[in-house]
């Protein structure tokens, strides 16, 4: 009986669905004992849950737990989403997900070609290559649009556009940003349109356009403690450049 249960948690944690409360629940299941500690479900929605909350150590080791049992399942569906879920983790740190990569594109060829898993792995491997040359990564968005898996796109593009701000690239960074927040918007992810719209404050505020700065800040205001804390920690870094200018117009 506890493993739907333990499923049905697992799709909260994976929709991002009210995510302080789905934490709070998984605190809860954690009282089924060795009944959660044996489910994959368990430590996937665990591993999610524990990555919003920037608990990032923690959720690579659930998430690595979560496809060993699967291994042992035989569920290749399964460790494709957490292997990808972990390479996020390391593109998001800035580390190297070579490895993660390989068992991606292992897994994918195991599922066959009647999913997105595919393009998704040649979209994450793209990702973690990106360097001057756009094309491989932008034709891999392409690949995913083209199957209709749009869904998965926003991440994507929300980490090329913070990986391209944190590079300092900021004419990179913005339009990378901005089809972020248009896509996200579009299929409805609103922690990648806090995100995007977070990213578009740090990079407007770099370059001194304190208004639309200002404006993609506010549109993260309502409800903060939905997102995840990797968007959190840009949004107090579009506070805090934006703030020292506004102070010194104050005084001028």
């Amino acid at each position: 009986m506890a493993e739907p249960l333990l499923q049905a948690a697992r799709c909260l944690a994976y929709l991002e669905i009210d995510m302080p409360r789905t934490r709070g629940l998984f605190d809860e299941l954690a009282r089924l004992g060795e009944l959660a500690e044996a489910s994959h479900q368990y430590h996937w929605g665990r591993g999610l849950v524990l990555a919003w909350s920037g608990d990032v150590a923690e959720a690579r080791d659930e998430l690595e737990q979560a496809i060993r049992f699967a291994d042992a399942r035989g569920d290749h569906w399964v460790q494709f989403e957490c292997a990808a879920r972990l390479a996020l983790l390391e593109i998001e740190a800035g580390a190297d997900a070579t490895e993660l990569c390989a068992r991606l594109d292992l897994l994918a060829a195991l599922l066959g070609e009647h999913g997105s898993e595919r393009q998704y792995a040649q979209a994450v491997r793209a990702l973690a290559r990106l360097s001057d040359d756009d094309a491989p990564f932008l034709s891999s968005i392409d690949d995913l649009v083209h199957i209709d898996a749009r869904f998965l796109t926003p991440d994507l593009l929300g980490l090329a556009a913070e990986k391209r701000y944190r590079a300092g690239d900021l004419p990179g960074a913005g339009p990378y940003a901005q089809r972020a927040l248009d896509v996200a918007a579009a299929v409805h992810r609103p922690s990648e349109v806090a995100r995007a719209h977070a990213l578009l404050a740090c990079v407007a505020a770099r370059r001194g356009v304190l208004d639309t700065a200002t404006q993609h800040l506010a549109a993260t205001a309502d409800g903060r403690d939905q997102w995840p804390q990797h968007v959190l920690a840009l949004c107090a870094e579009a506070e805090a450049l934006i703030a020292p200018t506004t102070k010194e117009a104050t005084w001028q």
